[in-house]
């Protein structure tokens, strides 16, 4: 049969040859007849090329026509948005009337939201378009609203769409259009660093269980939430430069901690919450948890301690200094003792890992402290139970009722081991079917793996053992301080909390996609961000700058 075949498409084909050579054959004469008149043209060419260069600026037009268009745009523009808020006005004065709302409160209510939403659209415009100002605005926007919370649900296990749930993903729907429509960041990104594609294939996993999950419009939103995270992160740690990155987070965390302490100032039965059968009062802010305070906390000194060494800032300067005395005083009235531990572990560890003597004469004084007080007969049970927030010794032995938590979770995990109950699906696992003496529950697995394992099954935690097991890798042939320090903070938070694949994410994915991102190698002195391009018919064009590195 397919001796046939090219038999028959040799029989067609021949005739089409033929004619193709005749068509050649006779254009010959044509291009022999045209090559004199090219060569007599030649200098009449080379004679009238000066005066085309003198004629080029007017085929632009004059200069007072160039102004008169500009003019003319910015008029354009000035009309066009005189139109646009009249016509919000129009709307907005019809709907009230139809509606018959007579509240004053649901009328500024409605007011303000909608303005909120189109100064949303304005600076999703902008950061699309490459604004810097607009990225920025949309990071420390991100940062702020991720971990706060403004409303109190009374059942753990609702899952359902509110209004801040919904204002959430609005702001990380934007993210996922800024980095989808810049996604040759994404490429690069993801071409330089090994961890972060497993992280992508992580968050792509859990996006896609929201098939199976026993929560499916969480999953969903949780899932979509770290995939716009991923692309978002990665093209504005390109495009800002840490630095510029750097400030925003400080910014952003500041924000969350000098709100915390002024609400307790005010009202302080918000910003405390009454834990462990309100026998334990910790601070938690806008936030909603006292570990989500005392983690934003951290970070914020995290961020300060690399900024102040790198000499981007000075430590008296009167805005990180508010800013890192709040974070310590929420760090501490907040009592989450895992994030002051992962801050202080992760700063240590990168400060003496160049330094092996003092490390070596560090290790010395802690062994001869250990056996002076052995031989010195001290209590231990006294000593340890300084460091417990009841005066109990069971209460680390058991890290306030973790164990309690793992133990239900590897119960559940036995039963789904493969996919696992959905992504964020322990925001009802947990708390309908757990309970302490105390009669509180929980929302998540309180161990990063163990979470990544209970609702992303096998599959999915075994992308987050490869990320740790990369970085790990890198943490010994590609040093970078401030992103192994992230990851030594990332790793000792994880144990205890679920981290940075927690029911949602959080704050603590977005630092963690900032140590993936970073470029790693030798210690690079400056990291300029990429120029931002002007819109079409603009000028304008921000100079490339130095902005530091994570070094």
């Amino acid at each position: 049969m397919a001796t046939g075949m090219r038999k028959i498409l040799t029989v067609v084909a021949a005739p089409a040859r033929k004619a193709a050579a005749m068509m050649k054959k006779a254009a010959t004469p044509l291009r022999k007849a045209v090559s004199p008149l090219r060569k007599v043209a030649a200098p009449f060419a080379r004679a009238l090329a000066p005066l085309a260069k003198h004629l080029a600026p007017l085929s632009k037009g004059p200069a007072f026509l160039r102004k008169g268009v500009v003019a003319l745009r910015e008029k354009a523009r000035a009309a066009k948005l005189t139109i646009a808020t009249c016509g919000l006005a129009l709307f907005l004065g019809l709907f009230i009337s139809l509606m018959g709302i007579n509240s004053y409160a649901v009328m500024v209510a409605l007011v303000v939201g909608l303005a909120a939403m189109v100064v949303a659209c304005f600076i999703l415009y902008a950061g699309v378009h490459g604004r810097e100002w607009a990225i920025s605005l949309s990071f420390i926007l991100i940062t702020f609203t991720i971990d706060a919370t403004f409303r109190r649900r009374g059942d753990m296990a609702d899952s359902g769409m509110d209004a801040q749930t919904l204002l959430k993903l609005v702001l990380w729907g934007g993210g996922f259009l800024i980095g989808a429509l810049n996604f040759s960041h994404i490429k690069n990104a993801l071409a330089e660093s090994v961890p972060l594609r497993w992280l992508l294939a992580f968050a792509t996993w859990s996006f896609f269980s929201t098939v199976y999950s026993i929560t499916p419009t969480y999953t969903f939103g949780g899932g979509f939430g770290y995939l716009a995270l991923l692309c978002f992160v990665a093209v504005v740690v390109q495009k800002l430069g840490m630095a510029k990155l750097r400030m925003g987070a400080i910014y952003a965390c500041g924000l969350l901690t000098t709100s915390a302490l002024a609400l307790y100032a005010v009202m302080p039965s918000i910003a405390v919450a009454q834990l462990e059968n309100g026998s334990t009062p910790r601070l938690c802010g806008l936030t909603g948890s006292p570990n989500n305070l005392g983690r934003t906390a951290a970070i914020a000194l995290f961020f300060i301690f690399f900024a102040v060494r790198d000499k981007q800032v000075k430590f008296w300067r009167p805005d990180i200094a508010i800013i890192a005395l709040s974070a310590v005083v929420s760090l501490l009235m907040s009592w989450s003792r895992t994030s002051l531990a992962g801050v202080i572990a992760a700063i240590a560890i990168v400060f003496l890992r160049r330094r092996i003597l003092l490390m070596l004469w560090g290790a010395i004084g802690v062994l001869t402290t250990f056996f002076a007080m052995i031989l010195a007969n001290v209590d231990w049970d006294r000593l340890i139970s300084v460091f417990s927030r009841h005066g109990s010794l069971s209460e680390l032995t058991t890290l306030t009722g973790r164990t309690a938590i793992w133990h239900f979770v590897w119960n559940a995990i036995e039963k789904k081991p493969l996919l696992g109950y959905g992504y964020g699906s322990t925001k009802l696992l947990i708390s309908s079917g757990f309970w302490t003496v105390f009669g509180w529950t929980t929302t998540s697995a309180h161990n990063m793996f163990l979470q990544a394992l209970v609702t992303t099954g096998a599959v999915g935690a075994l992308c987050i053992v490869m990320v740790i097991l990369l970085q790990l890798r890198d943490f010994v042939k590609r040093p970078n301080d401030m992103a192994d320090a992230a990851f030594i903070f990332v790793l000792i938070t994880g144990f205890s909390e679920a981290g940075a694949v927690g029911v949602a994410p959080n704050l603590l994915t977005i630092f963690w996609l900032m140590s993936l991102v970073v470029p790693r190698g030798e210690r690079v002195a400056e990291q300029v961000p990429e120029q931002v391009q002007p819109l079409r018919g603009e000028s304008w064009a921000l100079p490339a700058r130095p902005t530091g590195s994570w070094t």
